[in-house]
């Protein structure tokens, strides 16, 4: 295959990316927004908000309430952690 074909086989597989995405552009843009805004607020995200530790590994998440929530440890207590300050730890 020579160079001129290999180079007209690319541009229009790019033309046809590019028009398939003009296409879909209403429904791709929330994503991509999303996708911008999610990247972005990564960092404000990731800060730690409380020192909690159970006594084992957290299993499963009990119940939730308007402020705290019971995490299941594998040492048998149930605790309450507050979602507000991450703070809890009452057996």
């Amino acid at each position: 295959m020579t160079l001129q074909r290999q180079l007209s086989i690319w541009l229009i597989a790019l033309f046809a990316f590019i028009l398939l995405l003009w296409i879909l552009s209403p429904i791709l843009l929330p994503f991509l927004a999303g996708m911008v805004l999610a990247y972005f607020l990564d960092p404000v995200s990731g800060a730690r908000k409380g020192g909690f530790r159970a006594g084992g590994a957290v299993q499963a998440v009990a119940a939730g309430s308007g402020s705290s929530v019971l995490l299941g440890s594998r040492d048998g207590f149930l605790y309450a952690v507050s979602l507000e300050t991450g703070e809890g730890g009452d057996r």
